[in-house]
């Protein structure tokens, strides 16, 4: 996975998402203790999910026993 992501910038699991590496643009920062401006870019790595997989989670949703929070009770 690491690689496809590195390579294409995103994989595509078919009935359950897409991984995606979105880009921040660039900043800035200063070293406390030298003083020196270092610049750098950041990289996130976004998950979408896909049709199948909203579809289960919203049926177990709705089908769990009410615990306050809207999320069926952990295991």
């Amino acid at each position: 996975m690491c690689e496809g992501l590195g390579q294409d910038g995103n994989i595509e699991i078919r009935n359950f998402g897409i991984f995606k590496v979105k880009s921040i643009p660039p900043r800035s920062t200063r070293n406390p203790k030298t003083g020196e401006t270092i610049g750098f870019r950041k990289e996130l790595i976004h998950f979408k999910p896909g049709q199948l997989m909203k579809q289960r989670i919203n049926r177990i949703l709705s089908s769990s026993p009410e615990t306050g929070t809207g999320h069926p009770r952990a295991c």
